[in-house]
C-alpha cells in the first residue's frame, strides 16, 4: 500500500480582509498520524507564496501558531497591515458670535451701563462672515502586499449662506453683499439683513441698537437708550425721553415724549404724531400729524396739519416756510418761529468773498515783489543765489494763491446759484394764529399782539407781510 503524502496547502486556506489591511488563515484539522508534523519552513513558504511582505507573524509566532494546531482554527492572524491615519475633518470658521450672550459694557469709572449690551452684531459690505479651514488626509497606510493605502478625504464642510451673503471666487470664504445685521438662525444659515426688527420694546432686555441699515422697533423706546441707524428708523410706539439718530428718515407713529437730555436728529425726513418738550433736528422735512408742544425743533419745513394741528411754545428753526392750523395758545404762550432761509449759505458766502481778497492781496505782493526782483535782475545783469531762491518761492506762491482764487471763486458762483433757488419765507395758519407768536428772519421780526385767523404771511427784505387772515380781537 502506498504511503499517504500530507501538504500543508490542503490544509490551510487564507483570506485577505478589511481592505488588504488584515490576512487571515482557516487550518482544517490536522493529520491524524504521528509520523507527519508541519515545520515551520513549509508555513513560512507556504506564507511566502500568498506574496505577504508586511506585517507577517515573526517566527516565534509561527511556531507558537502550529504547536496550538490541534483541531480547526478559523481567522487565526498571519499578517496585519498599517492602517492609514484618520483625516482631518474640514471645519467652519465663524468670524462673529454665533450664540451671543448679553454683557453690560464696562465703563471706565468701574460702574457698569445696563443699556449697552452688545447684543447686535453688524457687518459691512465684503466683511469676512465665514471662512473654511481646509481638512487634511491622515498619514498613508501599508497593506499586506506592502503597498500603500491612502486615508479616507476629509469631510468637506458647505459654507452656510444665507441671504445677503456670497461666497468667494474660491469657494473658501463666506462674504457680507450689503450692510446690515449678521443672523445666524434655526436653519444653521448666516444671512445680513438689512433691517433689524425688534418685537417689542427697546428696553434693558434689548438695550442700545447701532446698526448698519433700517431699524423697525414695534413697541416702544424707553427712556435713557439710543437707536442709531444708517438707513430709517421707524417706532410703532413712543419715544420717552430716548435717542435717536438716523442717516435716513425717522417715522414715529406713537409721539415724542423728550427732554433736554434726549434728542433726535434724521438726515432724512421727520414723522411723527406728537413732539413734547423734544429737542428735533431734520435736514428734511419735519411733518406732524396732532402737535408740537414746547419743543426745540431744526428742520427744513415744518407741516403740523393733523387735527388738531398745534405749534405752541419752544423754538422752531426752518428754512423757508410753517404750515399748521393753530400757532400759540390763548393764554399768550410765547412761541419763537426762526426762519434761516440763506443765512447759513450768506455766512458761507461772505465767508468765500473774505477769502478771495485775502488771496487777490497775496497775489497782487507776490506779483509785485517778483515784478521788483526782475527790474534788479535788469539793472545789475544778475541776482544772487538768495534772490534767485526767492524768485522760485514767489513763483510757487503766485501759482498756488491763483489756484486757490479760481477754487473759491467756483465756490462763490455755486452758493449764489443756491441762494437763488431758495424757497420763500412763508408761515401759513389755517385757524388761529395767538399773541406771544414770534417771527424772526435775519434781522426782521415780527410779534403777534392780536388773535388773528387765517392768516398767510411772507417775509421779503423790507418786512413781514400779511396777505391773509382776519383779526379777531386786541389782546
Amino acid at each position: 500500500m502506498a504511503e499517504e503524502t500530507f501538504i500543508l496547502e490542503d490544509y490551510v486556506r487564507f483570506t485577505v480582509k478589511d481592505n488588504g489591511l488584515l490576512a487571515v488563515a482557516t487550518f482544517k484539522a490536522p493529520p491524524i498520524t504521528l509520523d507527519r508534523i508541519f515545520t515551520l519552513i513549509e508555513l513560512k513558504d507556504l506564507l511566502d507564496k500568498q506574496q505577504y511582505s508586511y506585517g507577517v507573524l515573526d517566527d516565534i509566532e509561527l511556531s507558537l501558531l502550529l504547536e496550538s494546531w490541534l483541531g480547526p482554527m478559523a481567522d487565526v492572524v498571519v499578517a496585519q497591515g498599517e492602517p492609514p491615519g484618520t483625516p482631518t475633518d474640514e471645519q467652519l470658521h465663524f468670524c462673529f458670535d454665533i450664540d451671543p450672550v448679553p454683557i453690560p459694557q464696562l465703563l471706565d469709572n468701574d460702574h457698569v451701563d445696563y443699556r449697552e449690551l452688545g447684543m447686535l452684531q453688524n457687518a459691512l459690505v465684503g466683511q469676512e462672515l465665514v471662512y473654511r479651514i481646509e481638512g487634511q488626509y491622515g498619514l498613508p497606510g501599508v497593506d499586506v502586499y506592502g503597498n500603500e493605502v491612502q486615508s479616507k478625504a476629509p469631510q468637506v464642510k458647505v459654507l452656510p449662506s444665507g441671504s445677503g451673503t456670497c461666497i468667494s471666487s474660491d469657494g473658501m470664504i463666506l462674504l457680507s453683499e450689503i450692510d446690515g445685521q449678521i443672523v445666524y438662525g434655526r436653519n444653521q444659515r448666516v444671512s445680513v439683513l438689512p433691517v433689524f426688527h425688534v418685537q417689542e420694546d427697546v428696553d434693558f432686555s434689548v438695550g442700545n441698537i447701532d446698526f448698519l441699515g433700517s431699524v423697525v422697533v414695534h413697541g416702544s423706546v424707553r427712556e435713557g437708550f439710543t437707536i442709531k441707524a444708517t438707513g430709517n428708523i421707524e417706532v410703532f410706539g413712543i419715544v420717552e425721553r430716548a435717542h435717536l439718530f438716523a442717516d435716513g428718515d425717522i417715522i414715529i407713529r406713537g409721539g415724542v415724549q423728550g427732554s433736554t437730555k434726549s434728542k433726535i436728529y434724521a438726515k432724512g425726513s421727520l414723522r411723527a404724531l406728537y413732539l413734547q418738550n423734544a429737542i428735533i433736528e431734520s435736514e428734511g422735512d419735519l411733518i406732524v400729524a396732532d402737535s408740537v408742544m414746547h419743543s426745540i425743533v431744526r428742520a427744513r419745513s415744518a407741516r403740523i396739519t393733523g387735527k388738531r394741528g398745534l405749534l405752541v411754545g419752544g423754538l422752531t428753526r426752518v428754512d423757508d416756510s410753517v404750515l399748521a392750523r393753530v400757532v400759540g395758545s390763548h393764554l399768550g404762550t410765547a412761541t419763537r418761529i426762526e426762519f434761516m432761509t440763506g443765512i447759513e449759505e450768506e455766512e458761507q458766502l461772505a465767508m468765500i468773498m473774505d477769502q478771495i481778497v485775502s488771496h487777490e492781496e497775496t497775489l497782487q505782493k507776490t506779483v509785485e515783489a517778483t515784478r521788483k526782483l526782475e527790474e534788479l535782475k535788469e539793472r545789475l545783469g544778475r541776482l544772487s543765489s538768495e534772490q534767485l531762491t526767492i524768485c522760485r518761492r514767489l513763483a510757487i506762491t503766485e501759482t498756488t494763491t491763483q489756484e486757490k482764487i479760481v477754487t473759491l471763486q467756483n465756490q462763490r458762483d455755486d452758493l449764489k446759484e443756491v441762494i437763488d433757488q431758495k424757497k420763500p419765507t412763508t408761515i401759513e395758519v389755517t385757524t388761529m394764529m395767538y399773541p406771544g407768536v414770534h417771527l424772526i428772519r435775519e434781522h426782521l421780526e415780527w410779534h403777534c399782539d392780536d388773535f388773528i385767523t387765517g392768516c398767510f404771511f411772507t417775509c421779503s427784505t423790507d418786512g413781514w407781510h400779511r396777505t391773509k387772515g382776519r383779526t379777531e380781537r386786541k389782546t
